[in-house]
C-alpha cells in the first residue's frame, strides 16, 4: 500500500479535515479529528484508517439530488491516536494549525479531568463549555492563536 506523506496529508486534512472535542459519558473532554470526502476519495481515508486507526463511515446519497455521490468520513478519537497524528502534520498545517496546537496541548493540561455536569458552582463543567466555544471560535477564526485559549482555559482551573 502507498505511503502518503505528511505534507500531502497535512494540506488534504487543511481543505477536508475537522478537529473538535467530544465529552464523553464520564464526562472527559476527548478529541476528536474527522475527515469526509466524496465516493473518490474512499481509497485515501481507508489508508488513513489502516495507517492510524480510526473508523470509516458512510453516507447515503441525498435523495434530494441524484446527481450527488456517497460519500465517507474517516473518524478518530481518543488522546493516544488524535496526538500521535496531529504531531505528525502539525507544522505543515496552514489553516487548522492553531485547533491542533490547542488538542496538543490540552493532551498535558486537561487529558483525565473529569468535568462533571452537577449544578455545583465550584464544578468544573463550565470548563467543559469554554472549551467548546473556544474551538468554535478558532474553527470561525484560524489564525485566533491557540495561546489564548490555553490562558483563558488555565485561567479557569
Amino acid at each position: 500500500m502507498k505511503r502518503l506523506s505528511w505534507k500531502y496529508i497535512a494540506g488534504l486534512f487543511d481543505g477536508e479535515g475537522c478537529i473538535d472535542i467530544q465529552i464523553s459519558k464520564q464526562n472527559y473532554i476527548n478529541p476528536r479529528v474527522r475527515m469526509a470526502m466524496a465516493e473518490p476519495g474512499k481509497e485515501v481515508l481507508e489508508m488513513l484508517a489502516n495507517t492510524y486507526g480510526g473508523n470509516i463511515y458512510k453516507k447515503n446519497r441525498s435523495s434530494q439530488n441524484s446527481d450527488w455521490m456517497d460519500s465517507y468520513s474517516w473518524e478518530m478519537t481518543g488522546y493516544k491516536r488524535c496526538c500521535y497524528f496531529l504531531r505528525q502534520i502539525v507544522k505543515h498545517l496552514e489553516i487548522k494549525r492553531e485547533q491542533a496546537r490547542l488538542i496538543l496541548w490540552s493532551e498535558t493540561h486537561l487529558k483525565g479531568m473529569n468535568y462533571g455536569r452537577d449544578e455545583d458552582p465550584e464544578s468544573l463543567s463550565h470548563i467543559r463549555k469554554f472549551v467548546r466555544q473556544e474551538m468554535s471560535a478558532m474553527k470561525r477564526d484560524p489564525h485566533r492563536l491557540s495561546e489564548t485559549a490555553q490562558d483563558n482555559i488555565l485561567g479557569m482551573l
